[in-house]
């Protein structure tokens, strides 16, 4: 009786556990995603919820960023300017790290969001991207991803001996900037190892 009750246990815990995993993965049509990753037709790229870094006003982006209903207000230090979120973004949004962007003179320049979002997540939305590099510490690799067209950066940090197919489980920070790659950035698909060496 008590081995029964064990296994039991021990599958409902399976069952909950995968449950509660599909309830936390994003899907592909998740409408929250497309918002985050892809702008609107009326924004060109790159652009984060109307603001186009490289061209939008900090004036503009900051008035922009406080109407929005997912963001409280925008603080300044220096030429960074914090987005502090309001409880009603998305749950992906990781509230525990900064999401900034800085200053290019008058402008919007490079923005960053630190998310839950997991690599996998992010390719099955947006597909093949245009170049994959990395760099190789002695814990682990940073592996980055770029969409050139959406002026898109997407980076996780994925720690040495860990197998290839937790790759994709790796959360990610996306940056977002008008993008010069086609001439620095190597067009193959330079996914590293799991042992941290490149493939």
């Amino acid at each position: 009786m008590p081995f029964k009750l064990l296994r039991l246990t021990a599958l409902l815990t399976v069952i909950f556990a995968g449950v509660i995993g599909l309830l936390r993965v994003p899907q592909r049509d998740d409408p929250l995603m497309q918002t985050f990753l892809i702008p609107p037709e009326d924004c060109e790229s790159p652009c984060f919820l109307g603001v186009q870094p490289g061209t939008t006003t900090i004036r503009d982006a900051v008035a922009h960023f406080e109407a929005n209903h997912w963001l409280n207000e925008v603080t300044q230090s220096g030429q960074f300017y914090d987005l502090v979120w309001s409880g009603s973004q998305p749950l992906f949004v990781d509230t525990g790290a900064p999401t900034y962007f800085m200053s290019e003179t008058d402008r919007v320049g490079e923005l960053r969001v630190r998310t839950h979002l997991r690599l996998g997540d992010i390719l099955a939305v947006l597909d093949q991207p245009d170049a994959v590099y990395s760099r190789i510490t002695q814990s682990g690799t940073f592996v980055t991803i770029v969409y050139t067209q959406l002026g898109l950066e997407i980076s996780g940090y994925w720690p040495c001996r860990m197998p290839r197919r937790h790759l994709w489980h790796i959360p990610v920070e996306i940056r977002m900037h008008t993008l010069a790659f086609e001439s620095t950035v190597p067009t193959s698909m330079n996914w590293p190892k799991a042992d941290c060496t490149h493939s």
